[in-house]
């Protein structure tokens, strides 16, 4: 609500998803309750997860704004009773929101304008599994701190917390970068490595299915602006600050 009323044209221009989740009680359930789980399926949704909590199993699927949840939903809970053995009662409890994450993807934050700072997830950071709390502790306590810094060295505050978050930026978007997703590992869940354990067979398997799932972003133009990022950050160091708001 606030950065829609500090920027009231910025939500008409970018894409939307729906996220929701239902919980479940468990009938039977192969998945290792360790493990946040993650799909790859182009036919489910895109974004689809699930793993247990208190005794229940959650299920959720992020599709684009304006779906239904219980067609998606039923599609993911089918697939994970055919795939993996899973049984489930009937929800007894759902959550969802609208969510957009593409302003980490390709570097187009909103910071806020004035006095008026923006913070998490209304700024644009989202990390790469879809987490969005540390992003908006860290973001909220820069922004704290910069007021605080703002005031002592009687300099616009915007000008104090758009030189602060870098690192922020830094962390969120480097975790969509081509080329440290090629070199380095930008996320603590590494992708890399697990991929390592599987026979080749199996690795052949995972990175086809991820060449058919990342197409249903295409509508999106992100690839070339991520491309262009990577780059800049390649090159120089960091992202360019002339696409925030």
């Amino acid at each position: 609500m606030v950065r829609r009323s500090v920027y009231p044209e910025y939500d008409e221009g970018i894409p939307w998803f729906m996220v929701g989740q239902k919980f479940q009680r468990i009938i039977e359930c192969p998945l290792d309750e360790e493990y946040f789980h993650f799909w790859f399926h182009p036919e489910l949704g895109h974004y689809t997860w699930s793993h247990a909590r208190d005794g229940r199993q959650i299920v959720g699927v992020g599709f684009p704004a304006g779906g239904d949840i219980d067609v998606y939903h039923k599609r993911v809970e089918t697939y994970l009773h055919e795939k993996h053995g899973v049984r489930l009662e009937p929800p007894d409890d759902r959550e969802g929101c609208a969510h957009n994450f593409g302003p980490s993807v390709i570097n187009r934050y909103v910071f806020g304008k004035g006095n008026v700072l923006i913070t998490g997830q209304a700024a644009g950071f989202f990390n790469v599994l879809a987490e969005g709390m540390s992003c908006a502790l860290h973001s909220g306590a820069i922004a704290g701190e910069s007021v605080i810094d703002a005031i002592h060295r009687n300099r616009p505050v915007q000008e104090v917390y758009r030189r602060h978050t870098v690192s922020e930026v830094n962390r969120c978007t480097d975790q969509w970068n081509i080329f440290k997703i090629i070199f380095v590992n930008p996320h603590e869940a590494d992708f890399k490595a697990a991929l390592r354990k599987l026979g080749i067979g199996k690795q052949a398997a995972v990175l086809k299915d991820l060449a058919k799932f990342l197409p249903i972003y295409g509508r999106f133009n992100w690839g070339r602006q991520i491309l262009s990022q990577s780059l800049r950050r390649a090159i120089t160091g960091k992202y360019s600050k002339d696409r925030w708001l």
